[in-house]
């Protein structure tokens, strides 16, 4: 596991994780869902727990991207290098959840193996390598 670790540095990666750190203004998340939602609210929050934004997302069935701007509810950018965490409700016309999971996507940058299982340094956030579900580059 170690080994194949390593090789995801420099690599752009998905993987299963709700926190974020804003870069250059803006974070992406994803979320995947199991069925189409007909309502979609997506809330994020800084790394004291205090929410910073709401709004809606998309709701196809399957994977959904959502791009945060950095800007908090009042339309001031906040500061690049904090870590963001996405909370998304996702429900059907009968109010039952089709949320999956969410995902974060970005660069590989470093590698933590002194844990049983290693992480992976993803956009400034610790990720662990069991949860990368894709390589995009």
């Amino acid at each position: 596991m170690t080994l194949n670790s390593v090789n995801y540095i420099g690599h752009t990666v998905e993987a299963k994780t709700d926190t974020a750190s804003l870069s250059n203004g803006s974070a992406t998340f994803g979320y995947s869902l199991s069925s189409a939602a007909s309502n979609v609210s997506i809330s994020v929050k800084d790394s004291s727990g205090n929410t910073v934004w709401t709004g809606t997302g998309t709701g196809n069935s399957g994977s959904n991207s959502f791009t945060w701007d950095g800007k908090d509810s009042s339309g001031n950018q906040l500061s690049d290098g904090g870590q963001y965490t996405i909370s998304v409700n996702a429900t059907d016309s009968a109010g039952n959840s089709v949320l999956n999971y969410t995902t974060v996507t970005g660069t590989v940058t470093g590698i933590d193996t002194s844990t049983s299982t290693p992480s992976l340094t993803v956009g400034g956030v610790s990720v662990s390598a069991a949860n990368i579900i894709g390589v995009t580059s």
